[in-house]
């Protein structure tokens, strides 16, 4: 296991040691139509790998859910201005 990195002084911030993060959309029966959309949108938008749009429970996520692997912030930023499902 890969040590992280220790901040020598409060002004300091770590420094990122990943090369790619995820997401996860988390969704029910009633959101799965709009959180599918979503995820496709994002792929194809910033040219993500998307995960399977898994409709159960698998390892510790407390709902259905959608994986997109990102780069923040770009990503982050577009997913807050996305609308919820009416």
């Amino acid at each position: 296991m890969k040590e992280l990195p220790v901040m020598q002084d409060a002004a300091r911030r770590p420094v990122n040691m990943h090369k790619a993060y995820h997401a996860h959309v988390y969704f029910d029966e009633a959101t799965h139509a709009f959180a599918a959309d979503l995820c496709q949108r994002a792929g194809q938008r910033f040219g993500l790998r998307v995960g399977r749009v898994h409709q159960e429970l698998v390892g510790p996520h407390p709902r259905w859910s959608c994986q997109p692997r990102t780069v923040w912030p770009a990503f982050a930023l577009w997913l807050r201005s996305c609308n919820e499902p009416a």
